[in-house]
């Protein structure tokens, strides 16, 4: 009667479909191990191939007029024939621009006739594709030349095998939570939905709970909010003490990163995209996880990318911290971090050579004693900057005269101008991108003018870095011919043409050793090197 009734097995396995899972273990979770992680990438969520933003740098051009960059050499004229012999038998308009072709027809253009085989006769009476075609070159990557020209195109791109999750399918298809935790942090069709679910989207947003790739693709601060929620034993699990440790550990983290101001971070962010001192808050919140005692931290500057809103928080960290018996030396420029501190500490009074002595040791509240330090006139309010332009004036009675060689003074007068900063000039040209949506962005149209100091502030987790960092300079590269990781999302960059060249300076080394500094970078030791060569005793 049992058997009659239907098919059943042991373990995660299928009857019906034959597919079998591997039992949870953590290491199934974790990208770094290799149970878990996905076998194309082994966990990285990128894999260097063809960047097709390289390829087509221009989509405002129309096939006709060269979108696709490497067809319009000498070598490969013939595959620019062959675009349009196959565009017109397929009526796929060749003067539209490319990023205004449809769905249907740019996917024909990329990806070709999706009955074309090498091995067939007729192979040759059917598209190819730009995929098949660099495929191609890599059948000729014996060859100088095709390496070459492979590297302009070649770029880090997302796995299109676990499609940047970094993990193995049988890893996505576990979940967590109930469908109402699920829908208080996350709408059901913006759930991670890979192509090797065999199940609709209306499944799929009928399923309870999220994938671990769902989690990790939430701000902390959402993250934390399920965490908060998430009750297992309502779902018939039984949590046992090391579980229950487990999950208050997990709650503890995400309140202490939320606590430093990053909540606004997502646990998918990669290390090297971080600032500084975001990357010093995130190594405060392991020091609070780990509850150290009679410990000495030394923090260099980590209110660096923190809006002065939150500073109270930074603030608040370091007092529990302290309260917990431990020491902290803080390199710091900010007001309030400095009026916190039990003790502070001046060195000065200028830069360089003119530096190097103590200018104050004591309480902040005593600063007022103190005449010399340059710190406490702008703290306590002696000194200010103020907005106003200086420029020299010729000295009265006109002892300069003109341009003609007569002699000139060296004394001059100086002026204070109008406390408003002049306009950028640039002759009214910009830079400009449309539609930005990328992470916090909503679509959002910005226009940057040129031959100007261009500023872009506010609170953290407001889009700053995802506007220029993630976006504007990727896609200026880009338009450039220059390689690069594919830009956020955004629909137009205009105006590019009015700069030649892209330079971005962040807060990464500026060299690949942790030594190199500004003389070995900007090639200084060379010629350093070939004056002891010609010494005699070399």
């Amino acid at each position: 009667k049992l058997a009659a009734a239907g098919h059943y097995s042991r373990g995660l396995h299928s009857p019906k479909t034959g597919r079998t899972f591997r039992p949870a273990s953590p290491g199934l979770f974790s990208f770094n191990s290799p149970l878990g992680a996905c076998p194309k990438c082994r966990g990285f969520g990128r894999v260097i191939g063809v960047d097709l933003g390289l390829v087509i740098p221009d989509e405002g051009k129309s096939l006709g007029e060269g979108a696709i960059k490497p067809w319009q050499t000498p070598s490969f004229k013939e595959c620019q024939d062959d675009l349009k012999k196959y565009m017109i038998a397929r009526n796929i308009p060749m003067d539209v621009p490319f990023r205004d072709l449809g769905p249907n027809d740019r996917r024909y253009v990329i990806d070709g006739d999706d009955t074309w085989r090498s091995w067939e006769k007729d192979a040759n009476k059917r598209w190819y594709g730009v995929r098949r075609f660099f495929d191609w070159l890599e059948t000729k990557a014996y060859k100088m030349h095709i390496r070459v020209l492979l590297s302009k195109y070649r770029a880090y791109t997302p796995c299109h095998d676990c499609e940047g999750a970094r993990l193995k399918p049988t890893s996505i298809n576990f979940r967590l939570g109930s469908k109402a935790n699920a829908d208080a942090v996350l709408a059901p069709s913006k759930r991670f939905s890979p192509k090797h679910f065999k199940f609709s989207r209306e499944t799929l947003e009928s399923l309870p709970g999220l994938t671990i790739h769902d989690l990790m693709l939430l701000p902390i601060e959402r993250v934390r909010k399920f965490a908060a929620e998430l009750d297992l034993s309502a779902q018939g699990e039984v949590i046992d003490e090391a579980g229950a440790l487990v999950l208050g550990e997990v709650r503890g983290r995400l309140g202490y990163l939320c606590d430093v101001g990053l909540s606004y971070l997502t646990l998918d962010r990669q290390s090297r995209t971080l600032s500084g001192g975001e990357v010093q808050r995130i190594n405060l919140t392991t020091a609070l996880g780990t509850s150290l005692t009679n410990t000495l931290f030394v923090l260099d500057e980590p209110s660096i990318g923190l809006h002065p809103r939150d500073m109270s928080r930074i603030i608040g960290v370091m007092q529990r911290l302290k309260s917990a018996g431990n020491t902290l030396v803080v390199v710091e420029h900010d007001p309030q971090i400095m009026f916190a501190a039990d003790r502070l500490l001046d060195i000065g009074p200028g830069p360089g050579e003119r530096g190097g002595e103590i200018i104050f040791d004591g309480a902040p509240r005593e600063l007022a004693t103190t005449k010399d330090s340059r710190t406490a006139a702008y703290l306590l309010g002696r000194e200010r900057i103020t907005r106003t332009r200086r420029v020299l004036l010729p000295p009265p009675g006109g002892e300069g005269r003109g341009e003609g060689g007569a002699k000139r003074t060296n004394s001059h007068v100086s002026a204070s101008l109008s406390p408003n900063p002049s306009p950028p000039g640039g002759g009214g040209q910009h830079i400009t991108l449309t539609n930005a949506h990328e992470n916090n962005l909503k679509g959002i149209t910005v226009n940057f003018p040129l031959r100007g100091l261009v500023t872009i502030t506010g609170v953290s987790g407001s889009g700053k870095s995802s506007l220029v960092q993630d976006i504007l300079v990727p896609a200026l590269y880009k338009a450039k011919g220059k390689t690069t990781d594919t830009p956020g999302a955004y629909d137009l960059l205009l105006g590019h043409q009015n700069i030649d060249d892209v330079v971005f300076v962040d807060q990464s080394p500026i060299g690949k050793s942790s030594r190199s500094n500004p003389a070995s970078f900007v090639g200084a030791f060379d010629a350093i090197r070939a004056i002891y060569a010609k010494a005699p005793a070399a």
